[in-house]
């Protein structure tokens, strides 16, 4: 299904030859409303050279059997010349027409009554029923106004005659006639609703014919670009995927959103796709992500890799607001950190080169003990059980504090948002977490902030500089052509 919409302005209902247009009138029984109609008209077209559509329209609406032959409505006209030729059906015509308060001389109300009945009469669109061939009055005092035209337009798309047109497949829409700001923000508020359904209906002043031009779709293009460059830079991936296309930057996109997801293998499949032409582009990316893939299809101990990885999607969180995200990162680095450094004083003490293979705990650190009584006496006395194939963090902590590993100052400031973390919804709670908390329980407890706190991290993690994320939405923005 179609449907054409058309603003109407005072060009819309034309007389082909005046003097004989008046002849025809004064032949009429008129009432005293439509002498005065008529007589309003003859001075103003002798003054100058033009008749208000108000007034014009008042006398013809009800005068159309006589009338017609010497009317014409070129725009409207124009565009059923288009529809015939191009083979399309239109099942519902929306006409747009102002009725101000108070009147304004070049209302087009009255004009659209009239063409209602004209493009019945003449079947100018096929066999539209009457029922469906809508008139859309614009009223009120501020019509010039793109601010309030807008608002009133962003009301009206939702309710009759516009509400249900999302079953339409395209609306054609002429808004050449009448005022600016309405002719504006319709189209603004059409396309913003609707899309790539929206065409742009245009006829030139020497055109009998109206054609559709590139407007809706050049304005959408720029939209989505516009949308799309925005969700890159505040690492929303997913959804700048969805306005990117079926392109090479597309899969980048979604490359990243898997990467964001620790689902490695979803984002090698989503750079396998990636054209030849940008693979030059990509190779950086497609590098990282096969070291990943490494890590987690051949788990060690610990992975350097795996936990740079960690903060560099903590850094996401943090710039993207997502505080309760940022506190789950923070503490999964906590315990990763726990666990290396505390094996790596005790690899250190022993003169050990290897570190223990995963779920091989017990066995790796049962003989360790018997080498460091020590440690051992001081566990037994904390009363910490290391005896388990899934030692705790708690354990990891204490053989660092036994140490006095050169870390823990930095695992103490990270400590210190534990509370926050446990009370949260991301762990035991129910809580929200903001930005505010997080830079106050830091101040308070640590003296330090969060900005500090994660500089601090990405040094001793031994992490770039910049983020790879970073390098993903440059490498998106240049196969965009931005």
């Amino acid at each position: 299904m179609n449907c054409f919409i058309a603003t109407l302005g005072g060009r819309d209902v034309q007389v082909k030859k005046n003097e004989q247009f008046f002849n025809a009138l004064e032949k009429l029984d008129l009432n005293p409303e439509e002498q005065q109609l008529l007589h309003d008209l003859r001075l103003s077209f002798t003054q100058s050279r033009v008749m208000p559509a108000r007034k014009l329209g008042q006398l013809i609406e009800n005068r159309y059997q006589t009338l017609a032959e010497h009317l014409c409505a070129p725009i409207i006209e124009s565009a059923s010349k288009y529809f015939e030729r191009s083979g399309i059906s239109i099942n519902r015509i929306i006409l747009v027409a102002t009725n101000q308060n108070p009147p304004h001389p070049n209302d087009t109300v009255f004009f659209a009554r009239y063409l209602k009945k004209f493009i019945i009469h003449q079947k100018l669109f096929g066999a539209v029923p009457e029922s469906e061939i809508r008139i859309t009055e614009i009223s009120g005092s501020h019509v010039h106004l793109p601010d309030v035209m807008y608002e009133t337009w962003l009301n009206r798309i939702n309710g009759k005659p516009f509400n249900d047109l999302s079953g339409f497949d395209k609306l054609y829409l002429q808004p050449q006639g009448g005022i600016d700001a309405i002719n504006q923000t319709l189209t603004l508020n059409l396309i913003a609703q609707f899309g790539q359904k929206v065409e742009y209906l245009y006829k030139g002043d020497n055109d009998n014919i109206s054609r559709s031009i590139d407007f809706p779709k050049k304005f959408l293009r720029t939209l989505f670009r516009q949308q799309t460059i925005s969700f890159i830079k505040n690492y929303e991936y997913q959804q700048a995927a969805q306005l990117a296309g079926e392109s090479d930057a597309r899969h980048v996109l979604q490359a990243a959103h898997y990467r964001t997801l620790f689902s490695f293998q979803m984002a090698f499949q989503s750079l396998d796709r990636i054209s030849s032409q940008n693979h030059h582009k990509i190779a950086a990316f497609y590098d990282q992500i096969n070291i990943l893939i490494d890590d987690i299809l051949h788990p060690a101990f610990y992975s350097a890799p795996l936990t740079q990885e960690v903060f560099y999607n903590l850094e996401l969180k943090w710039r993207q607001g997502q505080y309760v995200d940022w506190l789950s990162r923070m503490f999964r680095l906590y315990e990763e950190m726990n666990k290396e450094r505390a094996v790596e004083c005790i690899m250190q003490h022993l003169g050990i080169d290897t570190f223990p293979l995963r779920h091989e705990w017990a066995q790796w650190f049962n003989p360790v003990l018997d080498q460091l009584p020590d440690l051992k006496k001081y566990l037994d006395e904390e009363k910490i059980k290391y005896d388990s194939e899934n030692p705790t963090t708690l354990l990891y902590d204490k053989i660092l504090h036994f140490f006095q590993h050169k870390d823990l100052q930095l695992l103490k400031k990270i400590q210190v948002l534990s509370q926050l973390r446990n009370n949260s919804i991301g762990a035991h709670g129910f809580r929200s977490v903001s930005k505010e908390e997080i830079q106050a329980e830091l101040h308070t407890k640590a003296h330090t902030t969060p900005d500090a706190l994660m500089h601090e991290l990405r040094k001793n993690l031994g992490c770039s500089v910049n983020n790879p994320f970073d390098s993903i939405n440059e490498l998106v923005l240049d196969i965009l052509g931005h």
